[in-house]
């Protein structure tokens, strides 16, 4: 049967492949096929995308110079690790491997060899970053008229379990704090404002000191300092729920006192916790100090980010309800408290049976 103009036809090609082909706005759309009746199917498919007004305009655009736009056209909305997370992923593990393919020739299968291909020398939770930065960058593409489909939405999220990360006992808790406890040394309160407090580190270094109310006996969170590539930022907390005003306990207070007392500029808008020569300090350098601290107090060497999990521990410990946990934690959603902290659950589940057990053993 004769086709209706516009309805596109399909032929073979010298090199025996069929082609469908349909044209819109004066420009031909073209679909590849080993046999005619493939090619039908291509056919229909060209036709039901032109219904939609889906058919994508044939570029030569490659992958790396669409990420390199999609960087600068995107990451100036976000906060500014988040953009350099994005750049190094981009930069570092995609545009290497990647970069050289047309923007609308890549396949899922390019992403499943990359993926296999960084597993090799990356842990699973970098290489799921790597897919969440392209997914998001394709989706984009797919926004804008770029492409017709996101190659990475019909790819398996790589997986990445919750890394086994090493904590504290109880016992090396206590060790660590009355070590730390007398504020001898610059840094001393602010490991324990982060187990008093389970805030991030990028949220202390942001504190000034109208964010105490001593009397309330509360510290207010509403900034963050990030570090990129060497150079400090000031943003909002990382998320909504991030900023917020928590309790503090006594001993938090307590050290913020010390600590006050040690310096000579104690004025509501400086920062509680800067270097010797007023400079925010960078991480490195205060990662080692901590290592420090911990040598002295004879407990392992952990991540300074870990306090904030020692934190959760001792809510979860002194059974403090979860929804509580998540909102001094400024986690967006319970799940997520669940999700991070689910080895400190599984401890504080224990010590509930033990306390369950103690109390029928001894009713008196």
């Amino acid at each position: 049967m004769p086709r209706l103009p516009g309805e596109g036809s399909i032929y073979q090609r010298s090199d025996g492949r069929w082609c469908a082909a349909i044209q819109v706005a004066g420009r031909r759309h073209l679909a590849y096929a080993k046999t005619r009746q493939a090619a039908l199917l291509k056919l229909d498919e060209l036709r039901q995308t032109k219904r939609l007004d889906r058919l994508i305009e044939p570029s030569k655009l490659t992958l790396g110079a669409y990420l390199t736009d999609w960087l600068d056209q995107t990451t100036a909305n976000l906060r500014p690790s988040t953009a350099g997370n994005y750049s190094d992923v981009i930069r570092c593990h995609i545009i290497p491997e990647l970069g050289h393919i047309r923007l609308q020739v890549l396949k899922p299968l390019h992403l499943v060899r990359l993926y296999a291909d960084r597993s090799k020398t990356l842990s699973p939770a970098r290489v799921q970053k790597i897919h969440r930065v392209i997914h998001k960058a394709l989706a984009d593409a797919v926004k804008w008229h770029l492409l017709a489909v996101n190659p990475a939405a019909s790819v398996a999220t790589p997986t990445a379990e919750a890394p086994n990360l090493p904590s504290w006992t109880l016992a090396q808790i206590h060790q660590f704090m009355a070590s730390v406890r007398p504020c001898t040394r610059r840094w001393d309160a602010l490991w324990i404002v982060l187990i008093g407090s389970g805030c991030r580190l990028g949220e202390a270094l942001g504190l000034t000191w109208d964010a105490v109310d001593w009397a309330a006996g509360s510290l207010s969170i509403h900034r963050s300092i990030t570090q990129v590539h060497g150079t400090h930022h000031e943003s909002r907390p990382k998320t909504l729920a991030g900023t917020r005003l928590i309790a503090l306990p006594a001993f938090a207070l307590e050290a913020l006192l010390r600590h006050r007392d040690r310096l000579n500029d104690s004025s509501p808008d400086t920062r509680i916790f800067l270097s010797q020569a007023g400079k925010t300090p960078t991480r490195p350098p205060l990662l080692k100090i901590f290592h420090t601290a911990c040598r002295v107090a004879g407990v392992p060497e952990l991540r300074i980010h870990d306090l904030r999990g020692i934190h959760a521990t001792l809510l979860i410990y002194g059974q403090t309800d979860i929804k509580t946990a998540q909102r001094r934690l400024g986690h967006a959603s319970s799940r997520m408290t669940l999700d991070r902290y689910a080895k400190a659950l599984a401890a504080g589940d224990v010590a509930a049976a033990a306390a369950l057990d103690r109390l029928i053993r001894s009713p008196d």
